[in-house]
């Protein structure tokens, strides 16, 4: 959860914890969504690295990536971006 109420000294632990909790309202469901979410881009962030050869990975591999997670391009483009993973041999300037 994006959260900038927090105090600056918590930013290390944030970055290693696997769940945070906000104060806000949310419910139950919303909740689920979220984690399912986180769950998913650690999965793909995986897939990223495993697939990436000397930091570099094909638009076709990345692309078939986001067929079979269900994200789109402009997503696998991000995570790719974050891991510092660069789309190579680009076919439809996807990324």
């Amino acid at each position: 959860i994006n959260n900038n109420n927090y105090k600056s000294s918590a930013e290390p632990v944030m970055k290693r914890a696997d769940i945070i909790l906000a104060s806000k309202d949310i419910s139950q469901d919303e909740l689920i969504k979220l984690l399912e979410e986180d769950i998913l881009k650690k999965n793909v962030k995986k897939l990223l690295k495993e697939q990436a050869i000397g930091g570099k990975i094909s638009c076709s591999n990345a692309r078939k990536i986001a067929q079979e997670v269900n994200m789109s391009y402009k997503e696998i483009g991000n995570l790719a971006d974050k891991l510092k993973i660069k789309i190579t041999n680009c076919e439809l300037g996807c990324f």
